[in-house]
């Protein structure tokens, strides 16, 4: 298992991020990032802001498994913005979604994977076993609402800000618009594409204690949904479309330090597993001759 410090995981995320155009606003940010954020709607303290926080290249980073821990830590900002509380707050919402393009038409691939692929999460039921997901699978073949809609809203941390890391008010980010309530406590549609929301709520007490991470406050499952499977090398090429596939866990701690945990083992673990194996039966088969 794959287990990066912050300083080496900041170093996987700047290698692996996609170069931003020499007309981005936001050296931070680039286009199929995977953007946490968060909102407090109803809430007595930044009920108008919202916090967003790119995590770096959904495909490069966050595909292909491999424990990060302690991505980033956005605490502070959390605090300045929600409250020193803000793991406690039963109006606190927070998500992550990236969009690999928008455009329904060509074969082009980025990172391997086609137009309008998007990285979705979703909330976790319980701790459950780590390195499986403990929630639905997202379905759907509304494919271009929902690419559109992630790029709208995580566009707004290149043209609003200049950080990793920014609290934006909700004139200034469609966080809210593009995860609204039917009324407190109750998602409605996100992205215009997704029934019932794709956020987890805050609550007093934590999450519980998942993997390398330790004791968290909230856990997203992240998803990959891709809406063409046809595109020779392509990755995910002749899986279903439109299916929710399983990548990792996003985790948050009360300190503010997010976490990605896959659990799965390396290559190199998996040879180590199989020598392993052919040793047992190796020496099984020496004590049945010698039996014999």
């Amino acid at each position: 298992m794959k287990i990066l410090s912050i300083k080496a995981a900041l170093v996987a995320l700047a290698i692996g991020g996609t170069i931003a155009t020499a007309s981005a606003e936001n050296a931070n940010y680039a286009p199929g990032d995977l953007v946490m954020y968060f909102q407090n709607p109803g809430g007595a303290v930044g009920s108008d802001q919202t916090v967003m926080v790119s995590l770096g290249n959904a495909s490069t980073v966050f595909r292909d498994g491999g424990d990060f821990l302690n991505i980033a830590n956005i605490g502070t900002l959390l605090s300045d913005t929600f409250g020193a509380n803000w793991y406690e707050l039963d109006t606190l919402y927070f998500g992550v979604a990236a969009n690999i393009g928008t455009s329904t038409f060509g074969n082009t691939l980025t990172n391997g994977d086609p137009l309008r692929t998007v990285y979705l999460g979703r909330s976790r039921n319980d701790v459950g076993t780590v390195g499986q997901a403990s929630s639905t699978a997202y379905a759907t073949t509304d494919y271009t609402n929902l690419a559109g809609n992630i790029n709208t809203q995580n566009n707004a941390l290149e043209t609003k800000a200049t950080t990793q890391a920014a609290a934006l008010n909700t004139t200034d980010s469609s966080v809210d618009e593009q995860n609204p309530f039917v009324v407190p406590g109750q998602q409605d549609e996100a992205f215009g594409a997704i029934p019932g929301g794709v956020q987890q709520g805050f609550d007093t007490g934590s999450f519980g204690t998942y993997g390398s991470a330790g004791s968290v406050e909230g856990a997203l499952d992240l998803y990959r949904i891709q809406a063409k499977n046809t595109i020779s090398g392509q990755y995910g090429y002749g899986s279903p479309n439109g299916v929710g596939e399983y990548q990792g866990t996003l985790t948050i701690d009360n300190a503010g330090n997010i976490s990605y945990i896959t659990a799965v083992p390396e290559p190199s673990t998996w040879a180590l597993l199989g020598i392993g194996a052919f040793v047992v039966i190796y020496m099984a088969r020496r004590r049945s001759v010698a039996k014999a």
